[in-house]
C-alpha cells in the first residue's frame, strides 16, 4: 500500500469516526423525514444529495487543503520531500487519504440516494429528462457528475496550496474560498447555459452529430474534466519535488478541449443557437481568447522571483540544455498557442485585414502586460507585487479606457474589427510604445540585479607587496 495514503489513512480514520457519521446521517435524514412523512423518498433524496455537497464537497476540499498546511506548520513536509516516495504516490496518497472520511460519508450518501430514487413517485427536476432512463440509471449519472466534480476540487485546491508554498515558502496557506467559488460559479454557469440551449432547441443537445440529453452530456464533461485535474495536480507535485518540468501536458490539454468544444460549431443546415460556434471563425477567435485570458492566469501561479531569474541564468549558461526543463513555461506557450488560434481564425474572417489589426494590438498589449508583472516581480521587496500587478491591470483595462476616448474607441484598449484603419493603427503605435517602455524598464532593473561584479581594483604598494 502507498506509504503516504496509509499514513493518511490512521490519521483520518478510527472505530468511533466510522460509526459517527452513519449515524450522523441516519438521524439527519429521520429529522427532516418527519416533517414531511409523505414524501420520504423525495426528502432523502434531496437531503443526500446536498449532504454530499457539503460534506465531500465542500468539506474534502477544505480537509485537501490542510493536508498540506498542516505539514507545513508542523515542519514535516520537508522530510517527506527527501523521502523515496515518487511525486504520483505523494500526489494520490495526499489526496484521497486526506478525504477519505468525507468520501466514506459522501458515497454512503450516494447509495442512500440511489435506493430513494426507486421510490420516489414524483419526477425529480434535477435529474436527467431523456426518456428510457430508470431512476437507477439517472442517479448513476448524477453521481458521477458529482463525484467528478468533487475530484476536481480537491485536486485544485492541493495544487493550489503546493503552488502557494512553492511561491511563498513558510506562509500561511490559507483556504482558497475566492478560486473555490469561482470554480463552482463556472461550473453552474456552463450548466445554465446547457439548460439555455436546452429550451430553445428541445430535449436535446447536438454535439459532434448526436443527441445528447443536456444533464449527461454535462455529467460526462465532468467526468473528462477529472482526469486532467490529477495530471495538473500530478505535474505540481512533481515541480514541488524539483522533477523537471513536462511541458507536454498543457497543449495536449488545450488540443483534448479544442476537440471537444469543436462539436459544437454549428453547420449550414442547423438551426441557430447560442449555445453553438456561429461557424469555425468565431469558434477559433473565442478560444484565441480563452487561451490569452489563460496566459494570465498561469502568469500570476508562476514564480517570477529573483531566484526563478538566477535559475534561468544558470540553465542559459550551462552546457547541459535539459535544465531548461525545471522552469515553468506554461505562460509562454499559452501566449503562443493564443498567438496561433487567433492567426487562424484572421484567415478564416470574411475580412482578414480589420481583425488582423485587432489581434496586433491585443498581442501587444499582452506583452506590455507579461512584462509590466515581470518587472514588478522583480523588485527587491516583491511580495506584494502579485496585488500591484492586479490593480495595474484593473487600472489599465477598467479605468484609464474612460479617460483616454474618443467617442466609442478608446486608445487603450483593442479595437474593434469595425474600427477605423487610422484608429487602429493609432492604437497598434500606442501598444507598441508601452511595450517598449515597459521592455525598457524591465532591462534596466534586470542589469541593476543581474550585472556582472566589476573586478576590484589593487592598490599595489611601494615595494610591488600586498595591495
Amino acid at each position: 500500500m502507498n506509504p503516504e495514503f496509509k499514513r493518511n489513512l490512521w490519521l483520518e480514520i478510527s472505530p468511533m469516526r466510522l460509526v459517527l457519521m452513519p449515524a450522523l446521517i441516519g438521524l439527519a435524514l429521520a429529522a427532516f423525514a418527519s416533517l414531511k412523512p409523505d414524501e420520504t423518498a423525495r426528502t432523502a433524496l434531496t437531503l443526500s444529495l446536498l449532504g454530499f455537497f457539503a460534506i465531500t464537497i465542500v468539506w474534502g476540499c477544505v480537509q485537501a487543503q490542510n493536508a498540506l498546511s498542516r505539514e507545513v506548520t508542523e515542519g514535516t513536509w520537508d522530510g517527506q520531500r527527501m523521502s523515496a516516495l515518487t511525486p504520483w504516490q505523494m500526489a494520490w496518497g495526499k489526496l484521497f487519504g486526506s478525504t477519505i472520511y468525507t468520501w466514506y460519508g459522501g458515497l454512503m450518501l450516494l447509495a442512500i440516494a440511489g435506493f430513494s430514487a426507486d421510490y420516489s413517485p414524483a419526477p425529480i427536476e434535477f435529474l436527467p429528462e431523456q426518456i428510457g432512463y430508470s431512476p437507477a440509471q439517472k442517479i448513476f449519472i448524477l453521481g458521477c457528475g458529482l463525484i467528478s466534480t468533487a475530484l476536481i476540487v480537491h485536486a485544485l485546491a492541493l495544487a493550489r496550496a503546493l503552488q502557494t508554498h512553492r511561491k511563498r515558502p513558510g506562509s500561511n496557506l490559507r483556504f482558497p474560498i475566492l478560486p473555490f467559488l469561482l470554480l463552482l460559479f463556472l461550473l453552474y454557469l456552463f450548466y445554465e447555459l446547457s439548460s439555455w440551449h436546452f429550451h430553445l432547441m428541445g430535449r436535446s443537445v447536438l454535439w459532434w452529430g448526436h443527441h445528447w440529453d443536456r444533464q449527461i452530456l454535462f455529467a460526462t464533461t465532468l467526468v473528462f474534466m477529472a482526469p486532467w485535474a490529477l495530471i495538473h495536480l500530478w505535474e505540481t507535485m512533481r515541480r514541488e519535488l524539483m522533477l523537471p518540468n513536462r511541458v507536454w501536458w498543457w497543449p495536449l490539454f488545450l488540443l483534448f478541449w479544442l476537440i471537444w468544444s469543436a462539436g459544437f460549431v454549428r453547420g449550414q443546415e442547423e438551426q441557430y443557437s447560442p449555445f453553438f460556434f456561429d461557424g469555425w471563425y468565431s469558434f477559433f477567435a473565442v478560444w484565441a481568447i480563452a487561451v490569452g485570458f489563460s496566459v494570465y492566469i498561469l502568469l500570476f501561479s508562476a514564480r517570477k522571483d529573483q531566484g526563478m531569474w538566477l535559475r534561468l541564468i544558470a540553465a542559459c549558461q550551462n552546457p547541459n540544455k535539459r535544465l531548461l526543463q525545471h522552469l515553468e513555461p506554461g505562460w509562454l506557450i499559452s501566449f503562443l498557442i493564443a498567438v496561433g488560434l487567433g492567426s487562424v481564425a484572421v484567415i478564416l474572417s470574411p475580412d482578414p485585414i480589420p481583425r488582423l489589426m485587432t489581434l496586433l494590438c491585443t498581442v501587444a498589449f499582452i506583452v506590455r502586460d507579461i512584462i509590466w508583472i515581470l518587472w514588478l516581480n522583480l523588485a527587491r521587496n516583491a511580495r506584494r507585487a502579485e496585488g500591484a500587478a492586479l490593480v495595474s491591470l484593473i487600472v489599465a483595462y477598467g479605468l484609464l479606457p474612460l479617460l483616454f476616448r474618443s467617442g466609442e474607441v478608446s486608445l487603450l484598449l483593442p479595437p474593434l474589427p469595425d474600427a477605423p484603419s487610422s484608429v487602429a493603427l493609432l492604437i497598434l503605435a500606442n501598444a507598441l510604445i508601452q511595450a517598449a517602455f515597459c521592455a525598457g524598464l524591465f532591462y534596466n532593473r534586470w542589469r541593476q540585479m543581474f550585472r556582472p561584479a566589476e573586478p576590484t581594483a589593487y592598490k599595489v604598494g611601494a615595494r610591488g607587496g600586498r595591495p
